[in-house]
């Protein structure tokens, strides 16, 4: 595909991370496989001993697969007896830069005259103006001329930078059409770098495309493509190089900070990252990129303490780290001590008086806590002062479009698209906002909102949401006491996908509504499942908090109101999910009142996320019922850019004692689950029981240990060894948590009597838990025993009230035997709870008007139609409700929506028409 054509609707990059077990090995802090013997042993021939090339080449092939122990020892031993210096010198160095022992390097390197890793040093201990100075010796001389340049770059010296740059790009051959010999790939990729840091994008590419299959797997210039997919938010193919590198070298400290690099920014994974930090930390104590990892984490967790720890530590080894020092800007900023913030910018720019990068960075960083005015200020300030850097002018065209100057952002597009065509972001908002937007959306203004539907939908959402959100804006003028900004825009996108790249640039993102201040975007009905109303009236109430505290509130507390609000309605829009809380709650990571970040940047799945969003709400809960007039307090606080824990602990005076009396709140709404059987990962077969014990003896001890190995060989495939292994322990200590995993893989097997007798015997030894009788009645379900589905279902439903699928086996077992009250009861309770589906409510409406109860059955429909404003059984059933209720202007109201729908309603309903 031509990219400059941009005849592709999107550039689409893998969400999936797929490395294998490298990745595994990294984060864990393994060393890989073992490796060689450090020499060989005394069983081998003394000529094999003797034989230094074979050393040589055991030590380089350790040091390929970053085992540097092992490559130290050889190299070192083949200098202790002079041979292969010249080779062995050059192993060692690489082995004390990725190691981080860089004074010695530099020692070695000055000694030997190793030109190219005295360059090294010095750029990595922050004296780059000694790095402009080198000329001659050993090593290769387009690899050293590369390293003045970003020598140069890191002085803010770009003229000087690009001019040596120029040198290597224009000397370097244009290639002919023949194979490159792989002996040139290393200088090829070093020209292709030089084209990259030129920003020269088309030459970069072809040149690191020609070199990518040729040199070792293991070359860290190999890694310089990857960083280049990095800065063009090309996930796929920075993770191709990426995965392939540790797969072979699981240690290398460079290509994990890259990995955590991608995991941090294009994957809000902070967990995963923060593990590659530490990881590459313990082989290279005190990386600057490592600890500028671990501070940007502790940043988004508004941990400035520990930010400042991060950098000061990294400072020691590198006191000129750009990174780090914007990293020390970017905090003073959301710490609200902007006069710092300007001071600390003043002495950047004497360190680099041309670079941008302490803006970009600190706008990057800002990001996560929603400071899209300053993020705003930030970038227009970058722009000016590198107007040809790329990714600033990619970054100020999305933070326009995001403030709603569609006009000045798509001229932004257009530049940053000129510098850099194959940055995936710009190319996939321009194809949006220049192709898709002007030919299949449309705008409306309604009072004091401003919509973009698609054409295909406007005539259906011009009927609910304007209503709607007029009424969630009345409801938070009243509560927050503060007039709505104006105008509020609602962008609803018809695909996950134009939504994804209107949000992120990126073709995925995993949600379901965003605001940007004044400018919320979400999913309309076509895009799939969900209930729209729920996510306007939520993202509505960020639009509030957003504007009452200038954009500083923290993020868990915007979520949580965000999500009281929701749940206050009383419209089964709440996210019922309490044993997922009462489990965060038992593994103890729900944090204090002033790391409650935490919850969210350290969400390791979507069960931890939903728990952050459940523990925030009900946070919120608790504030607003017990002191209401707390919030709209530090709203105010915030908005006068006061630092938000100032403003905690000056209503708190004692922060500990209030988070006692919510864990007391939240262990009261929580307590039926104290002594029930309860799996953190219900779902899988080897999830940790959480179910309390008072004392932990060494045979309980010894037994869970047994336990965890049987589930180790399941997850790792090994079902057979692991049923036995299991069975075993069935025999000896039989307990529901072994009795669960043999049960389902019985199913597995397709032995449903041995399942069954097997879950009988669990549910029997006890405690009783919903995951035993859920799994109980989808084996009665399957089998078609429907009073057994009926009483096992029914017992998962008293387990815990909030679980939906054991409400929706309840209603099938009273549908199957006939009892239509009762599966009314149970479609009631699931409608109630499940606010995605359109099913239960369906059946509950028809049911309802069967049996004539048609005041419930209006009620029910009223409440039914955000689940799936789309379906137009839905719309028709809720006009036979309204009808049979007395209302039959709403029944009207509701038969031209289904019209609308089939294509057949008029050309412009008008808004709020019901």
């Amino acid at each position: 595909m031509s990219v400059c054509s941009r005849r592709a609707r999107f550039l689409v990059v893998s969400k999936k991370l797929v490395l294998g077990g490298a990745l595994t090995v990294a984060v864990m802090g393994c060393h890989g496989a073992p490796s060689a013997p450090l020499l060989p042993s005394s069983s081998e021939t003394s000529k094999r001993v003797e034989d230094p090339a074979a050393i040589l080449k055991a030590g380089q092939a350790a040091l390929a697969a970053s085992d540097y122990p092992a490559a130290e020892v050889r190299f070192r031993h083949l200098l202790a007896r002079s041979e292969q210096e010249k080779p062995a010198q050059i192993g060692l160095a690489e082995v004390l830069f990725q190691t981080g022992r860089l004074t010695e390097l530099l020692e070695l390197s000055r000694k030997e005259g190793l030109t190219l890793w005295e360059g090294r040093a010095l750029l990595a201990l922050g004296r780059p103006e000694e790095v402009t100075r080198l000329a001659g010796g050993e090593g290769d001389p387009i690899l050293l001329e590369l390293l003045r340049g970003e020598a140069y770059l890191e002085l803010g010296r770009r003229a000087d930078a690009e001019e040596i740059f120029q040198k290597l790009t224009t000397g370097w051959p244009r290639s002919d059409g023949t194979p490159l010999a792989p002996e040139l790939a290393e200088r090829q990729r070093a020209v292709a770098r030089a084209a990259f840091l030129l920003r020269d994008p088309k030459l970069a590419d072809r040149l690191f495309g020609e070199a990518r299959e040729l040199g070792p797997r293991t070359s860290p210039s190999r890694l310089w493509e990857a960083e280049l997919y990095l800065e063009r938010h090309d996930v796929e193919g920075a993770l191709s190089i990426l995965g392939d590198f540790l797969e072979h070298a699981p240690n290398h400290p460079e290509a994990l900070l890259l990995l955590a690099q991608l995991k941090r920014v294009e994957h809000f994974d902070f967990v995963l990252a923060e593990g590659l930090a530490q990881r590459a930390l313990e082989i290279s104590p005190n990386h600057p990129s490592a600890l500028f990892t671990l501070g940007a984490i502790a940043l988004v967790d508004l941990d400035f303490a520990e930010v400042e720890k991060f950098v000061a530590r990294g400072l020691g080894r590198n006191p000129r780290s750009l990174e780090l020092l914007a990293l020390r800007a970017a905090t003073a900023l959301l710490a609200e001590r902007p006069e710092e913030f300007e001071r600390l910018e003043k002495e950047f720019r004497t360190l680099a008086p041309d670079s941008a990068r302490l803006l970009s960075i600190t706008s990057e960083l800002a990001e996560w806590e929603h400071r899209y005015s300053d993020i705003e200020t930030l970038t227009r300030r970058a722009a000016r002062l590198d107007p040809k850097d790329p990714v600033v002018r990619s970054r100020l065209a999305l933070t326009l479009l995001r403030s709603g100057s569609e006009a000045q952002g798509l001229v932004e597009l257009r530049r940053a698209f000129a510098l850099d065509p194959y940055d995936v972001r710009t190319y996939n908002s321009l194809t949006l906002f220049e192709d898709i937007i002007p030919e299949e959306y449309e705008t409306h203004e309604v009072g004091i909102f401003r919509f973009r539907f698609p054409k295909a939908e406007a005539k259906l959402l011009l009927r609910y949401v304007p209503e709607l959100a007029s009424a969630a804006i009345s409801e938070f003028e009243k509560r927050y006491q503060m007039r709505a900004p104006r105008p509020i825009t609602i962008e609803l996108y018809k695909s996950r996908q134009d939504f994804a790249v209107r949000t992120s640039g990126l073709t995925h993102v995993g949600l379901e509504g965003v605001c940007f201040g004044q400018r919320i975007a979400a999913l309309t009905p076509a895009a799939g499942p969900g209930n729209l109303g729920m996510t306007l009236w939520h993202e509505l109430a960020h639009v509030f908090h957003l504007t009452a505290s200038a954009g500083r509130i923290p993020r868990w507390l915007t979520e949580g109101f965000a999500e009281w609000e929701t749940e206050r309605l009383d419209r089964g829009w709440g996210r019922e999910a309490e044993r997922a809380l009462f489990i965060a709650e038992r593994k103890g990571s729900l944090p204090g009142l002033f790391q409650m970040n935490r919850a969210f940047t350290r969400a390791r799945n979507h069960n931890d996320i939903r728990a952050a969003y459940l523990a925030s709400g009900a946070l919120a809960r608790f504030i607003d019922e017990t002191r209401p007039e707390l919030f709209p307090a530090w709203l105010r606080e915030l908005g006068a850019r006061k630092p938000a824990a100032d403003v905690l602990r000056s209503s708190l005076p004692d922060p500990d004692a209030f988070m006692s009396d919510f864990q007391r709140f939240l262990r009261a709404r929580l307590q039926r689950f104290e002594t029930q059987f309860i799996l953190d990962e219900p779902e899988g077969l080897t999830g940790a029981q959480l179910s309390p014990v008072d004392s932990v003896g060494s045979e309980d001890a010894a037994r869970f240990a047994r336990e965890e190995s049987a589930f180790a060989l399941a997850a790792a495939g090994e079902l057979a060894e692991a049923q036995r292994a299991l069975f075993d322990l069935w025999e000896s200590s039989p307990n529901p948590r072994v009795g669960l995993a043999l049960a389902r893989l019985a199913l597995q097997a397709r032995d449903p009597d041995g399942a069954r007798e097997l879950l009988d015997r669990s549910i029997e030894l006890g405690p009783d838990g919903v995951e035993l009788r859920l799994e109980r009645a989808r084996l009665a379900a399957m089998t078609r025993d429907f009073s057994a589905l009926r009483t096992h279902a029914r017992r998962a439903t008293e387990l815990d009230p909030q679980e939906i699928e054991a409400w929706a086996l309840l209603a099938s077992a009273e549908h199957q035997v006939g009892t239509r009250a009762m599966e009314i009861d149970a479609l009631a309770r699931w409608a109630e709870l499940d606010e995605g589906s359109a099913v239960p409510h369906v059946r509950l409406i028809e049911l309802l008007l069967e049996a004539g109860r048609s005041a419930e059955a209006a009620k029910a429909a009223d409440r039914a139609l955000w689940v799936a404003l789309g379906d137009a059984r839905l719309h028709e059933l809720a006009a036979r409700a309204f009808e049979k209720a007395g209302n039959r202007k709403r029944a009207a109201f509701e038969r031209e929506t289904v019209g609308i729908i089939e294509g057949e309603g008029p050309s412009r309903a008008p808004a709020g028409a019901r």
